[in-house]
């Protein structure tokens, strides 16, 4: 049965738990969260007409990072500062834009395209699509959407080009972290063809003020607090994560499972379907 909303779901910096599904409908990373939005909207309803798919990119670091975890033990100590940094920072480090089909950040690019492949054909004919991104994930799903709309990564259909786009909701972002290398940065426009469809603000920036990993974005200025005036742009702030773990860095994997957050998002979507 064709659903009536297409969701993509990418995960953030770090090693994932467990390695990719072959299917990028199983759940992995985003099961909590997928849980969670399940009570808040209803099984029925969620079940029967939202595809949900994972965009699941750690593969194509972690193996490495974890042969070099391994060798290095072998020398030195490879403590928690230490993990941090390799599955982290490094993440951000090996993904930059370049147009060699073997860099890290064409790798996940393709494994972008592939999922909005399949969720094209789990959907209606004109059904919106919503990002959900943690982490460095907003930032890769912001140049994707970059390069697309831009010309710049040509796509076969009107899916596929994003012109079903409706919402974008980035969580535990750290797109901020990337910019002092221009001097004058410019967020995505709304990739969708029908704006008279679309839901504002269409991007919804959600952080924990807690959280070292993740930032507001207005605070950019230039384009995107113009996006903001707009009333396209919003950062909202959330409390995330059990209270034990709050206004520490591992608030920053609090949000796929903290119900206020998830509320939030269900709303979002419940908006988009409306629309």
């Amino acid at each position: 049965m064709s659903k009536k909303l297409a969701v993509a779901v990418i995960h953030g910096m770090g090693a994932q738990k467990k390695a990719a599904p072959d299917d990028s409908a199983a759940l992995s990373f985003s099961a909590d969260l997928h849980k969670r939005l399940r009570v808040e909207i209803g099984e029925h309803r969620f079940d029967n007409e939202i595809a949900w798919r994972e965009i699941f990119w750690a593969q194509e670091l972690q193996d490495r990072q974890d042969a070099y975890e391994d060798a290095m033990r072998r020398v030195s100590s490879f403590g928690p500062f230490r993990r941090f940094v390799m599955h982290r920072l490094a993440d951000a480090a090996a993904y930059h834009p370049s147009d060699s089909a073997r860099s890290t950040y064409e790798k996940v690019h393709r494994r972008i395209d592939g999922v909005i492949e399949e969720l094209e054909e789990d959907v209606a004919p004109g059904a919106p699509l919503l990002v959900a991104a943690h982490s460095l994930g907003g930032h890769m799903m912001s140049n994707y959407i970059w390069d697309v709309t831009k010309g710049r990564r040509p796509r076969g259909t009107a899916f596929q080009r994003l012109e079903s786009f409706a919402g974008f909701a980035t969580f535990g972002c750290n797109i901020p972290v990337f910019i002092f290398s221009h001097s004058d940065v410019q967020p995505i426009d709304f990739p969708g063809a029908d704006r008279e469809r679309m839901v504002t603000p269409w991007w919804r920036n959600y952080y924990d003020k807690d959280d070292p990993l993740g930032y507001p974005l207005v605070p950019i200025d230039g384009g995107y607090a113009a996006l903001a005036r707009a009333g396209e742009m919003q950062d909202v702030k959330v409390n995330v994560g059990w209270p034990f773990l709050r206004a520490t860095v591992l608030s920053h994997n609090g949000y796929w499972d903290d119900r206020g957050f998830a509320r939030r998002i269900g709303d979002f979507i419940d908006e988009v379907m409306r629309a």
